[in-house]
């Protein structure tokens, strides 16, 4: 899957809210359309649209950091890999999606998706 070069850039954010999230336990959506927005996240600004298949989506993210990820969306699952150009390192990790529309999951270098923390945010547009 190729990273997406752009996204369209996000509103800013509508108001602050904290980290405490919950994520869905149910089956809310098996459609990567859940997933497309523009998010507020720990790590700045993350937009999020279709990809060029079925279940994949693409995305750009700026804030502390800046780059582009791309993956595949199983459940409430979207799995990606990440690539910061800039540093030129990459990884991957998952987004889950909240009861309050926003997303939370973990990220990781290279192979791992998990080891290096949390990443959430919530719904701007």
């Amino acid at each position: 899957m190729e990273l997406p070069e752009k996204v369209d850039p996000p509103a800013p954010p509508a108001s602050d809210h904290s980290s405490n999230t919950t994520v869905a336990t149910g089956p809310l959506s098996t459609s990567p359309s859940a997933f497309v927005g523009a998010y507020n996240t720990n790590y700045g600004a993350l937009t999020l649209a279709l990809g060029d298949t079925q279940q994949s989506l693409v995305g750009t993210y700026q804030g502390q950091e800046q780059g582009r990820l791309a993956g595949t969306v199983t459940g409430t699952r979207f799995s990606y890999l990440w690539r910061d150009d800039e540093h030129k390192t990459q990884g991957h990790g998952y987004f889950e999606l909240t009861t309050d529309g926003g997303v939370a999951g973990r990220w990781g270098y290279d192979e791992d998706e998990s080891g290096q923390g949390d990443w959430y945010g919530f719904r701007t547009q």
